[in-house]
């Protein structure tokens, strides 16, 4: 289950939009809200009810009640899209306290673990230091959305500080030339190997980095790459990522040592591709994950549908049900690729903190305009 690198060289993809002139507004039924809709803020309280703690740690239910870096970013960006900063300030105040604690860098450790699982804060400790490249992107990102809405110079350079470190550590130009983000500081080399995971190009972040830090062609230049990889690295019979994928100098497959399948980790590529809103993205892009989403629903096809795909056409694992996080994802690539007007179901936080937290990023992703101070 191998493709060739050289499918990606001289890939062109269309040039980024030309800016639109001062003070031009989007209108039509796809015209941007500046404030988050009714559901969206009532799906956001919900969330911050079930799985937000008062000391500024949001828990994984599912697992242990652990805290992840990536869960810590994901609702500190939601704050600032619901203009909540009270939970932003104390989110990033734990956050910095017990997770920003690597001596070399300022990026997070990426799992903490409490010392008496449940809803309730408490003692616990850093269960393992390495980082995750997706988690400190999206707390840069939510710090540089907070830093402009609240006018707050201090998150700003806290949100450079992490930035610089994610260029100068995390994204590598690999032999061909090609330009990667790394999942973490250690653990994804494997001689003239590396394994990369397509679902943490934030290209929306990306987008931003590129406003402010100094190096902006390396931040294009990664988006350009993770377009190209997104549109060749697909696989078995409906064409779709994988999670995890290994790239050597002359191939790229589905990485041996994890699942081969497309599941609760690339469920985030088409989230973030609809999320980017960029001419570069032809709605062809979409098709594979939406013609998933159709697919599923017809019984002669996929009759019980799941959270995991596997590549190699082995049948539907009925122990990992689709989750409506995951369908709402769907769903809205399915918008993407129609033209339709995208929706999302009400958030049910008994289905676990993953499926909660991709219900509220599908609000963002389907308008991100309260991300962005409104023009004077």
């Amino acid at each position: 289950m191998n493709l060739p690198m050289s499918s990606l060289q001289g890939q062109q993809l269309a040039a980024p939009p030309s800016p639109p002139p001062p003070g031009a507004v989007a209108t039509g039924p796809h015209a941007p809200r500046t404030q988050p809709t009714r559901e969206a803020a009532a799906d956001w309280r919900r969330f911050r009810q079930h799985f937000c703690l008062p000391d500024g740690r949001v828990v994984d239910d599912v697992n242990d009640f652990r805290t992840h870096s990536e869960g810590q970013g994901y609702s500190m960006l939601a704050a600032v899209y619901f203009d909540d900063r009270e939970w932003f300030e104390t989110c990033w105040s734990w956050t910095r306290q017990h997770l920003q604690v690597r001596p070399d860098d300022r990026l997070l450790a990426w799992w903490w673990r409490p010392d008496n699982p449940g809803r309730i804060p408490g003692s616990g400790r850093v269960a393992d230091s390495n980082n995750a490249s997706d988690a400190d992107v999206f707390v840069a990102w939510a710090l540089l959305r907070a830093a402009d809405k609240w006018q707050r110079p201090d998150w700003r350079q806290e949100a450079l500080a992490i930035i610089h470190d994610l260029r100068s550590l995390q994204l590598q130009r690999l032999n061909s030339g090609l330009l990667i983000l790394l999942p973490a500081r250690e653990g994804f080399h494997h001689g003239e190997q590396i394994t990369v995971n397509l679902s943490y190009w934030v290209f929306p972040a990306f987008k931003d980095f590129a406003q402010v830090d100094q190096h902006p062609e390396l931040w294009d230049e990664l988006t350009h790459n993770g377009l190209r990889l997104i549109q060749k690295a697909r696989f078995g019979p409906d064409q779709l990522p994988p999670d995890w994928l290994r790239l050597s100098a002359d191939a790229m497959s589905p990485c041996p040592t994890h699942p081969v399948c497309f599941s609760y980790d690339a469920i985030r590529v088409p989230l973030y591709l609809a999320w980017f809103r960029d001419r570069r993205l032809e709605r062809q892009l979409f098709h594979p994950f939406a013609s998933l989403g159709r697919h599923m629903h017809q019984p002669d096809r996929r009759p019980d549908p799941t959270a995991r795909v596997w590549l190699d056409g082995a049948p539907a694992d009925p122990a990992h049900p689709l989750l409506p996080g995951m369908r709402d994802v769907l769903h809205l690539a399915d918008a993407r690729a129609t033209g339709a007007l995208p929706a999302v179901g009400r958030l049910e936080p008994g289905a676990g903190y993953y499926s909660s937290i991709l219900q509220i990023l599908v609000h963002l992703a389907i308008n991100p305009a309260p991300l962005f101070p409104a023009s004077p």
